[in-house]
């Protein structure tokens, strides 16, 4: 166990040499990483009517709505009346 004041684990950069030799995820190759965001306005209705087909298809809502999105816009247009 290593011996650390508690400043220094509450400091954030040092935690028994683990954070500083921590690496994340590899990156994404280009054009695989998502750069873009779309931003929707949605009720709380509405919001929880889209976290709850996504719990259902266990996905994250995120997830859930990019791929239903880009299913939707793949079909093509719809017709009218």
């Amino acid at each position: 166990m290593c011996r650390l004041s508690m400043k220094m684990l509450l400091d954030g950069k040092i935690f028994c040499g683990y954070i500083k030799t921590m690496m994340g995820r590899p990156k994404k190759p280009k054009g695989q990483q998502r750069e873009n965001v779309l931003r929707v306005r949605l009720t709380e209705d509405e919001r929880e009517r889209l976290d709850a087909a996504a719990t259902a298809a266990a996905l994250d809502t995120s997830t859930w709505a990019r791929t239903t999105l880009l299913s939707v816009a793949t079909k093509g247009p719809r017709q009218k009346g």
